[in-house]
């Protein structure tokens, strides 16, 4: 009985010291999330975000690879605070996912109803520290182009000009627009002076005719 009371008591040592160890190694593994990065190899990993638009309450791929084996933390910030919920990762740290000793990620974000959020990757290789990040932000409103009105006004000013070609010229002032119409017009001749002319032949006749008349009863 006796050694079997001591392999018990060795088990539950070993299991506390495990659970203990397991608990400091993802303590210090979350403690990334509070350093700065300390190199600048990103071209060794690659970061992207499926779809690449924001909008509430949808699902988004979060895809991060490396050349060799790392351990990362990924993270959605807005304005600083945590937001959305992931449904991956080894460990939590804080909320945020941590796969550990690996070199592909597929984590699952899912949005809430955020403007602007920020997906960043605290990645732990070697004695490196790297952060990648990418923002998602909404799809940008086009604006509807609408024509704009324009409001015409006319002043009509007609001015007559009566010369002996009767001339007639109309502007019209449109704004914007300067639009001019001449009306050229050759007045015909009035029969007034062919009147008067034959008045005058009339009366000259007459007068001649009235002389003879006189002039044969003198002769007579």
């Amino acid at each position: 009985m006796a050694p079997t009371g001591f392999t018990a008591l060795f088990l539950v040592l070993g299991l506390v010291v495990s659970a203990a160890y397991g608990n400091t190694v993802i303590d210090t593994q979350c403690s990334m999330l509070s350093n700065n990065a300390t190199s600048n190899n990103t071209s060794a990993f690659t970061l992207t975000i499926t779809p690449e638009t924001l909008t509430d309450n949808s699902k988004y791929t979060v895809h991060l690879n490396g050349s060799s084996n790392f351990t990362a933390i990924l993270q959605a910030l807005s304005e600083s605070n945590q937001v959305g919920n992931w449904s991956s990762g080894n460990s939590d740290c804080n909320g945020s996912p941590l796969f550990a000793n690996t070199t592909d990620i597929n984590a699952t974000w899912t949005s809430a109803n955020e403007s602007s959020v920020v997906i960043r990757a605290h990645i732990s290789k070697g004695n490196e520290t790297i952060v990648l990040e990418k923002t998602l932000n909404r799809a940008s409103t086009v604006p509807t182009t609408v024509p704009p009105t324009t409001n015409i006004t006319t002043n009509a000013n007609a001015t007559t000009v009566t010369s002996n070609n009767s001339n007639t010229t109309a502007n019209s002032h449109v704004t914007g627009t300067t639009a001019t119409t001449v009306t050229h017009s050759t007045a015909k001749p009035t029969n007034d002076g062919s009147a008067v002319q034959a008045s005058h032949l009339t009366m000259a006749f007459i007068q001649i005719l009235g002389l003879l008349t006189i002039t044969s009863k003198c002769l007579s």
